[in-house]
């Protein structure tokens, strides 16, 4: 069965927070294990944020339903987030940057026109962050297949980092969190090979490598994808804390992105 664009973020939104229940709970049982083991907590990579980005920066005409364009804003109402929507107004070209922001009662998606076309390849982002805020999501960069409802993530959450998330047909396989890695501007991306592997890459430095044989039962993405860039807010403060309301606005800024 094909989903909505509603129905589908529906279920992404529960599913999120499912996957950040669980996170936490398995960030509380490897720190037990440690201290039972003596082992030493594991470090994170250090990463560094770039200096000028390489890469081609999205162009408009930014319109909603566009799907002759190479990108097209949503436009939809989302009853799950507490009365927030998708607001086309929310994505807008400044120069040659594209601002998603995060307002009072309204959240920014952008997406690839088109179906999923991409079982491999390489997605990039360049992306400056907005500051991070308790309840707020930044995902610069997540590819998803609507029919299957296999994705990968990069997302900010909250204030508590950066979490990598694979999905395979809309079941959490695999998470990682990245606590030291909180905002600024970075260079993200993803190489994808259905069936095969997922590496997440940030800063030049990769994150990490998933395949298979990392994945609960062995399950993982089979389908070709596209790329979604948006921000909104959590109401699982569990996962991402509790979210205040965007105030005057809060605004992520992407300098680049290309496919290849």
């Amino acid at each position: 069965m094909v989903l909505s664009e509603s129905q589908a973020r529906a279920l992404r939104l529960k599913r999120a927070d499912r996957v950040g229940d669980i996170a936490n709970a398995q960030a509380d049982i490897d720190a037990i294990d440690r201290e039972l083991t003596g082992q030493a907590a594991p470090t994170d990579p250090v990463v560094t944020p770039p200096k000028a980005s390489v890469l081609p920066p999205i162009a408009g005409p930014l319109t909603p339903n566009a799907w002759g364009n190479s990108w097209t804003p949503s436009d939809w109402d989302e009853p799950k987030m507490n009365g927030y929507r998708w607001s086309p107004n929310n994505v807008f070209l400044d120069g040659t940057d594209l601002k998603v922001r995060l307002t009072e009662k309204n959240s920014a998606q952008i997406q690839q026109t088109g179906a999923a076309r991409s079982a491999k390849g390489r997605w990039e982002v360049d992306v400056t962050l907005a500051a991070p805020t308790p309840g707020m999501i930044q995902a610069p960069l997540w590819t998803y297949n609507n029919e299957t409802r296999d994705e990968l993530d990069f997302e900010w959450v909250g204030d508590k980092g950066l979490q990598l998330n694979v999905y395979a047909k809309g079941v959490s396989v695999w998470s990682k969190t990245i606590a030291n890695v909180k905002d600024g501007r970075h260079h993200i991306a993803v190489e994808y090979e259905a069936s095969k592997s997922v590496i997440f890459i940030m800063d030049g430095v990769e994150l990490d490598r998933v395949t298979p044989a990392q994945t609960k039962g062995a399950a993982f993405p089979t389908s070709p994808m596209k790329a979604y860039i948006e921000v909104w807010p959590s109401l699982s403060e569990g996962w991402a804390g509790k979210w205040q309301g965007a105030g005057s606005g809060l605004t992520m800024t992407v300098h680049g992105f290309k496919q290849s």
